[in-house]
Parts: structure tokens; sequence; C-alpha cells
């Protein structure tokens, strides 16, 4: 049964000025990008228009050039990339946004999604340094938004740093927004992906073999970071470490992880140790609804102390080599620590400390990787019958912690809690994918000579032998 797929909504403002022109240096402004076989500066920042080669007629915009007008301008300006294109960044050196990776200075929408999102989220612009420097470096304490991109390739080395191999959240009073944005194939040392350690919220996004050599083969959150994770996904994780874990919490960070994935399947060309969540003494650390399976060490790793507060809830931790769920506390005032109605396949190192409504020694029963076309997101969704179908919390129970009940949609945007096991009772099921109401199928009997087992029940084919076509 495919997947139905619940698009997000969101409210899309065409631009009405073109490249600036007709504003002020006091006023926002829109810059097209329409500049992509090159990376030049802004000829003249001192000028409202973006041009990176006044000796040519007309404005030609480079993204580089488009950054450093909104450094220099007051302002939230925006920056529109157009579909279908790809830009590559081939500028060395350190600096400003005139060299190197593109530091941002100053309140900026960046976007590839000003008309409305594409129905192949392939055709999203394509943003990659591969000249050894990261892509966005943000360094003020500024309002920056991300939307409808594909940052990929970014290799950050040598004095600039080495963290955040397409977005750094350099400073601590940062506020970031992503949306529908993809990395993939960046390399960096802590946060292959992304480094943040002002605020950051990422929403319907996906991360592909990011590499790191340090924390965090997608996300690090530094100490003074606070980072949401809601309806994306993470896979192909690429981890050199010995942790080897797709998201990083420092010391007194803030982590929300919801209606989201963490994927360690399947090899890859280049796949090393994969791992999900690691944590160290963050200061809150939340997952909600959420699929972390198939790692080769653990799927949620942590140490905390007294200033912890550590919560999982109606989540899938499944399918690791090593185990499903450790926290070690150190000696001294206790954590707070809420594990409730999750389905954590081996819940042995958890279990002191777990509270009710657990499923553990079970198998969720996962489907493949899938995506859709219109989404950058990939998803697992439980086959029909799997443990984790009305495995979460009961719409009745209230009270306590807020962030205990169901989320009221899922990975795709589908409403929560559905009658996913067809008995009359609607409950929202552990893990990212609200899995849709069961109905009636027809199967067809087409072997007569034979009296065999199915090869694998609940998952809505008859089907004796998987092999044979």
């Amino acid at each position: 049964m495919r997947r139905r797929f619940w698009p997000a909504c969101a409210v899309l403002l065409a631009f009405v000025v073109l490249a600036g022109v007709g504003a002020s240096k006091a006023d926002a402004a829109t810059y097209v990008v329409n500049t992509f076989d090159v990376d030049l500066p802004d000829a003249n920042t001192g000028l409202a228009n973006c041009d990176a080669n006044a000796g040519v007629l007309g404005d030609q915009c480079t993204l580089r050039a488009a950054i450093m007008q909104a450094n220099a301008a007051p302002g939230q300006d925006t920056i529109v990339l157009p579909l279908d294109v790809t830009i590559t960044l081939t500028l060395g050196g350190v600096g400003g946004a005139e060299n190197g990776d593109l530091d941002i200075t100053a309140p900026v929408i960046i976007t590839g999604i000003s008309l409305g999102a594409p129905a192949d989220a392939s055709r999203l612009p394509v943003i990659e340094a591969p000249a050894n420097d990261r892509i966005f470096d943000i360094t003020q304490g500024v309002a920056v938004e991300l939307r409808g991109l594909q940052l990929r390739n970014g290799q950050p080395t040598g004095v600039a740093g080495t963290n955040g191999g397409a977005l750094r959240v350099l400073s601590a009073t940062a506020q970031v927004q992503v949306d529908r944005v993809r990395f993939s194939d960046n390399d960096a040392g802590n946060g292959a992906a992304v480094s943040n350690a002002g605020t950051l919220e990422i929403l319907l996004s996906d991360f592909v073999r990011n590499r790191t050599s340090a924390n965090g083969a997608a996300i690090f959150t530094a100490s003074s970071g606070s980072t949401s994770l809601r309806q994306s996904s993470i896979r192909s994780i690429r981890d050199d470490s010995a942790v080897a874990e797709a998201i990083y919490a420092a010391q007194g960070s803030t982590l929300l992880v919801e209606n989201s994935l963490i994927d360690g399947s399947p090899p890859f060309v280049g796949a090393t140790a994969t791992g999900g969540i690691n944590a160290d003494r963050p200061a809150s650390l939340t997952v909600r609804n959420s699929t972390l399976s198939d790692f080769t060490t653990t799927a949620f790793n942590a140490v905390a102390d007294g200033s912890s507060a550590i919560r999982i809830y109606n989540s899938i931790l499944a399918n690791s080599d090593d185990t499903d769920c450790r926290i070690g506390v150190i000696a001294g005032p206790p954590p707070l620590v809420m594990i409730e109605t999750n389905l954590i396949e081996n819940l042995v190192e958890c279990t002191p400390l777990a509270g009710a409504g657990n499923i553990s020694t079970r198998d969720p029963l996962l489907e493949p990787l899938a995506n859709q076309t219109a989404s950058l997101v990939w998803y697992r969704q439980p086959v029909f019958g799997s443990p984790a179908v009305d495995g979460g919390i009961s719409p009745n129970q209230s009270g306590g912690d807020p962030a205990r009940l169901c989320t009221s949609f899922d990975q795709f945007g589908a409403p929560r809690p559905q009658d996913g096991d067809a008995n009359g009772l609607p409950q929202c099921d552990a893990g990212a994918i609200e899995r849709s109401t069961l109905t009636s199928s027809i199967y067809t009997v087409n072997q007569f000579l034979i009296d065999a087992v199915d090869a694998n029940p609940g998952d809505d084919h008859c089907d004796i032998d998987v092999i044979t076509a």
C-alpha cells in the first residue's frame, strides 16, 4: 500500500522588487540571483543594486554579490534563486562574504521557493562548495531563513575552522530557520552538515551522506545552542569517530527531535559505523514521535547529570547492533528522565529509568526507506500488524508533561491519532509515521501444488518466496 502524502501548508509571498531596483539602502530589498556560472563579489556595496560586473550592461547578480548587498543594508532582505540551477562557490580565502564561505552578518531570507514549491523537489537550486570551505557562516546575532535549497559538498578547512560543512551558526544570539533544505555530501569536524551555537529550527529537511571526523554526522549542537528538528530525515550516516552518531548534543545544549527519522540503513559505498543521537549532559533533550533505527552502534546514547532533562515519548528505537537505549547517570543529584509509551526493542540498559507503556523485545517491522517526489524527506512506515501501530500513548490520557502527548500530525502532515489496527479505538502510532486505517485486502492464490507459509506476515503481500519474481 502506498504511503499517502500530506503536503505541509505554507504561505509563500511572491516578490515585488527585482534586484533591489528602486530600493534605498534603508529599505529591505529583494535580490534576484541571475548569474550562476561564475562566483564573483559585488562590485560596489554602496549602491543599492546587486551587480558583480559593472562593465557589463545590466545587473550580473551572483549569490555572493547578493549576500554582500544584504550584509551592507539594514532590514531583512530577500535573496531569490530560481529552480534548476547549480551555484558553485569557487573563491577561496578568509574574510567577509567576498572570500571563501558566505558570511552572513545581517538579517536575510535566502529562498528557492519564492513562487511556490515545485512538484519535483530535485529541482530546488543547488549550492555547492568544493573549494575546501563551508557554504554559509552566520557570525552575528541575526535572523536568517534558508528555504527550498540543496546544500552539498561543503568542506571547511584552515583558519576559518572545521565545523559545519554546509552551515555554521557561530553566534549564540543568531536565530536561524531552515525549511525544505537538503544537506548532502558535506564533510566537517563537528557537524558535518550543520554546527549550531545559536537557535536553529529545521523543518521538512533531509540529511544524506554527510561525514564527520568528530561529533555529529548531520548536526552538532554546541553548549550555547538550541536545535529543533521537525518532520525531517537523516540517512546514510558517515562518521569516522568512535561513537558514530547522526546528532550530537553538547553539555548544556537543548535538542528537540519530533516527527523525524534517523536511519542507519542500508549499507552503502564508504559506509562507517552508524548511530542515532549522542548527548553529553544536555540541559534538555526531547525525542517525540520519531523513528531511530538500524544502527551499528546505538540508537540513543546519553550521559546525564542533575542539570539534565531527557524525555523520550511515543518513539521507535530499534534494530541497533549494540543497544537501542543507553543513559549513563553521573553521581550526584539525579537527572529528570522520562521514557514512556515507546517501542524500544532493546530497553535493557534504560529499564531502570523507563516509565510506563513501553514495548520492548519487539521488532517494529518497518518498511524500507521511501519518499515522495514533491518532498525532500524520506520515511519508514510500519507494516500492517507492526506493534508500533497504535503503540503510542492513549488519547484518553492527560496531565503531566505536555510533551508526552502525541503530536497532532505525523512526519508528512497526516493527522494523529488514527485507528491503524482497525479495532475501533484510534490511538497514535509510535514513531514518525501514523499508519493509515487498516482496510481490507484481496489476495489471489496462484500456488496450488505446495502448502507453505507466508514469507513475511503483516506486510500486506501474499508471497511464500520473496526471492523469486
